[in-house]
């Protein structure tokens, strides 16, 4: 009995000794397990329909679980990756009236939201803001982070929040003339869940903005028909895709920045090298390779 309580406490030491933050990973995994209770509650009461039951209850399962298991040892690549899973799943609430899961799912939030700046703070605190490069790290985590995840509304949609959400999609795509509109409603689904892991998560960075960048063209020009709309997105114009257009272009110059895996992996040489063009530019990888480790555990 006592050894257990030895590596229990061990244990916990071992988390509290790698916390970068306000809030410790142990709050927001309470937060989320009940989030994971409420969609279990919604599935049983048939809130959620048909296949988003199956889709909501595995999501926030692999959100509990990055958050759980692998944000104690590992931060970017636990908070970035239960960010994902955790806004998909809630966001696949969201589109059938679940409301008692949007309640709980956003105040859980606002939680990780106060994670992230206490990331920021201890960063700043350990190692100093050491000239603009560690403001520019900061501010390009968390506009990619943005537009990377703005996708997942959009995926949801498509693949994710049941017969009914995606049946909508299918007229919608059939109404502007896209063969096969079943398959390329699946097609667009994917694509964009990959973009909202690929940008949004910092994975193969510059290969996923390429991808988005062709994916809005192929999507717009041909078939949206937002180019031929004029400049407005209140028309239906192209002001939005311009500015993701832009914003992905922006990251071939410059990679996802060190709050990414791509930082995270090739830190530890997990990377495989001929990869590494996809991920960033040569000075980015240097840095992302001979720095001193992001806050106490080369997160």
């Amino acid at each position: 009995m006592t050894q257990e309580k030895s590596g229990w406490a061990a244990f916990l030491l071992k988390i509290k000794s790698h916390q970068p933050m306000i809030i410790p990973p142990v709050y927001t995994s309470v937060m989320i397990t009940l989030c994971l209770a409420s969609v279990l509650w919604s599935c049983m009461e048939g809130i959620l329909p048909d296949w988003s039951r199956w889709t909501a209850s595995v999501l926030m399962t692999l959100a509990l679980f990055f958050n759980m298991f692998v944000m104690p040892q590992a931060i970017r690549a636990g908070y970035l990756v239960s960010m994902l899973f955790f806004l998909t799943s809630w966001r696949v609430a969201a589109m059938n009236g679940a409301f008692a899961i949007e309640i709980i799912c956003f105040m859980t939030f606002l939680v990780m939201v106060v994670q992230f700046a206490g990331m920021v703070v201890r960063n700043w605190k350990t190692h100093g803001i050491t000239g603009f490069t560690e403001a520019l790290m900061w501010q390009l985590g968390l506009a990619r982070m943005y537009f990377g995840m703005n996708e997942i509304g959009h995926s949801v949609e498509k693949i994710f929040a049941g017969q009914a959400s995606h049946d909508k999609l299918l007229h919608i795509f059939m109404s502007l003339g896209t063969p096969m509109p079943d398959v390329f409603v699946i097609l667009a689904g994917l694509v964009e869940f990959a973009l909202a892991f690929g940008v949004g998560c910092g994975f193969l960075t510059r290969l996923a903005a390429a991808g988005g960048i062709l994916y809005f063209l192929i999507a717009t020009v041909p078939f949206g028909g937002e180019w031929v709309h004029g400049y407005a997105w209140g028309n239906r114009g192209w002001e939005y895709i311009a500015l993701l257009i832009v914003f992905y272009a922006s990251l071939l110059f410059s990679g996802a920045g060190r709050f990414s895996l791509d930082a995270w992996l090739i830190e530890r040489g997990l990377m495989p090298k001929f990869l590494f063009p996809l991920c960033a530019p040569r000075s980015g990888i240097e840095v992302y390779r001979n720095t001193v480790p992001f806050n106490q555990d080369a997160v």
